[in-house]
């Protein structure tokens, strides 16, 4: 899976699916705003609906109990796990960075790498799953003033990158008879 930031507005990068992460009950949250009527419609802002996919906007969204790195990692590895079940190629997800680009970039990342780990070596038929590509734009949830380097960030991704490839190679081998 590719996982790469870029520093421009989430309207501006073409994919099939947006991936929007809200705290709990947060209506006012700026990515929502199109949609509220539609969430609330069927239920997204009550206590039991965790995610949701509108077809219509082609949006998932994610609810989350806050944006520091491991609600970050886990909200992308729950939406990999909505995602998996369809053939879209690629997804793009706005900034949740308060404090650090770096940092929560890499946590979104990590959701989605980790999140994606099946052991099927014993099994006939091999999972095989659409979503390749996950775009993190550079458009923050927060209101402030970070300043994104593309390439500072995606040399970050990288290394998150090779961190979970490991930690995947330690489930298999931990999965393995000995």
């Amino acid at each position: 899976m590719i996982i790469e930031f870029k520093n421009t507005k989430l309207a501006d990068i073409k994919s099939a699916v947006e991936i929007v992460l809200v705290l709990k009950s947060d209506k006012s949250h700026k990515f929502v705003k199109n949609d509220e009527k539609e969430l609330k419609a069927l239920g997204f802002f009550e206590e039991k609906c965790e995610q949701l996919f509108l077809s219509s906007s082609k949006k998932l969204y994610i609810k989350c109990d806050g944006f520091d790195k491991e609600e970050l990692r886990s909200a992308t590895a729950k939406a990999f796990g909505v995602l998996k079940n369809y053939s879209f190629a690629d997804v793009k997800i706005p900034s949740y960075a308060d404090a650090c680009y770096e940092g929560s970039c890499a946590a979104l990342a990590e959701g989605f790498l980790l999140g994606s780990y099946s052991f099927d070596k014993y099994k006939s038929k091999k999972a095989e799953y659409a979503l390749k590509k996950v775009t993190i734009s550079s458009e923050n949830y927060f209101i402030n003033k970070l300043v994104a380097d593309e390439k500072v960030i995606n040399a970050r991704l990288a290394k998150a990158d090779k961190v979970c490839t490991a930690v995947n190679f330690t489930r298999d081998t931990a999965n393995l008879a000995p």
